[in-house]
């Protein structure tokens, strides 16, 4: 089992990410990409034609993130509400 967190955080160049962390019960490799794959693809296909970031995993940390165009708070809550909805899965 896992379960989903999402977060507004900072980018290496401090522009904000919106960010869904899972925390798994099972490490599995296997299950871990599987995981943060589908999310992804969840995430992608939630986002609307006239969005442009870009959907990022990270299997190492366990998380996926928006990687925003403009970095703006309002394209950043729109993110959020992609990933909340998308996390509610996962909770």
């Amino acid at each position: 089992m896992a379960r989903a967190t999402v977060t507004l955080e900072r980018g290496e160049y401090g522009t904000l990410q919106p960010t869904l962390r899972m925390q798994f019960a099972d490490r599995s490799s296997r299950i871990v990409s599987a995981t943060l794959h589908e999310i992804a693809a969840k995430a992608e296909m939630a986002t609307p034609p006239s969005e442009r970031w870009l959907v990022n995993i990270s299997q190492t940390e366990g998380a996926v993130w928006l990687e925003l165009l403009d970095g703006s708070d309002r394209e950043a809550t729109r993110g959020m509400v992609i990933l909340k909805r998308v996390a509610r899965g996962w909770a």
